[in-house]
């Protein structure tokens, strides 16, 4: 196939004369076969031989970045990352208009949670005319972390909208962290449906981190307030435990049970299992909510809101 060729062309430049420019594309092609230890090596070499290779510092930290989903040590995984933002921020020093180094380094600075930094850079990708869907889609996920979900429901409108006439669906989904009732972004639930009801989702909902009987109030609450628009869940299945099998107490029959209490009290559309969860668990699940109809507009559960 083609990537064959292409290795097969990068090895035969590279031994018949290794430079700065046959060790990029040898690294280049390397990273695409996922042979990353050896692309990392051919990188470096460039950048030894040239340290003005402002290209390679870039590919170089792409590379970083691949050994990280790689490795599952945290002291390897923290190294890879901080060789990454290295090595972009020398690429920027070089080129302070590198929208690469600024993409790249982002996604490293992202995966140290260090989002306003992310968002940072990922804005001045913008700020100097690159505003290709992958720009707005990372930068939404980097609002997302960053619990600024306004700012990310923009940004996946600037990239549904991309194609003038046409419009994605899009799902919301937020997590109520504790019994406070509140979302990772420190939202009520009712606070964090009018924060993105702008973004007229096809359905929003709740997920993760509580099981369904300490969910049920919340998800109670949305399917109220959001009466525009269709309602997820997918529960844990329940709260976690280390000495279960799974992490989670709960079997296929309990979590199935509850799920279809939801389903009854007409309060959901879309249903699911998240953490703990096993095949066995979405089987009874859609097994005890068959019998249902979905929840409607038409019920009496809605109610309007009305501000003054």
């Amino acid at each position: 196939n083609d990537l064959d060729c292409a290795s097969a062309a990068a090895d035969a430049a590279l031994a018949l004369k290794a430079t700065t420019d046959t060790y990029y594309l040898h690294g280049l092609v390397r990273t695409a076969t996922r042979d990353y230890k050896t692309a990392e090596f051919d990188l470096d070499k460039v950048i030894e031989w040239n340290p003005m290779y402002e290209a390679a510092y870039v590919a170089l930290s792409e590379v970083q970045l691949k050994l990280y989903e790689q490795y599952s040590g945290p002291t390897m995984q923290m190294r890879t990352l901080e060789k990454a933002i290295e090595k972009c921020t020398r690429a920027l020093e070089l080129n302070p208009q590198s929208t690469d180094a600024l993409f790249t380094r982002s996604k490293a600075l992202a995966l140290q949670k260090e989002y306003a930094k992310a968002i940072d850079d990922v804005s001045r990708c913008v700020a100097l005319g690159r505003t290709d869907r992958a720009v707005y889609v990372q930068r939404a996920r980097y609002y997302h972390g960053f619990g600024q979900h306004q700012n990310a429901v923009n940004d996946l409108n600037k990239v549904l909208m991309e194609q003038p006439g046409e419009r994605l669906p899009v799902i919301i989904s937020g997590t109520v962290t504790d019994a406070s009732g509140r979302i990772l972004s420190g939202q009520t639930v009712g606070a964090f449906w009018h924060s993105v009801r702008h973004a007229r989702p096809l359905a929003v909902g709740l997920n993760c981190a509580l099981g369904a009987t300490l969910m049920r109030p919340y998800i109670e609450e949305l399917s109220r307030l959001a009466d525009d628009t269709f309602i997820s869940c997918y529960p844990n299945a329940g709260l976690p435990n280390p000495m279960s099998e799974t992490g989670f107490d709960e079997t296929p029959d309990i979590t199935g049970g509850l799920v279809e209490d939801f389903a009854k009290s007409g309060f959901v559309n879309i249903v699911g299992g998240c953490c703990g969860t096993t095949p066995d668990h979405i089987r009874a699940i859609a097994g005890r909510v068959a019998a249902y109809r979905p929840r409607s507009k038409r019920d009496p559960l809605f109610t309007p809101l009305l501000a003054a």
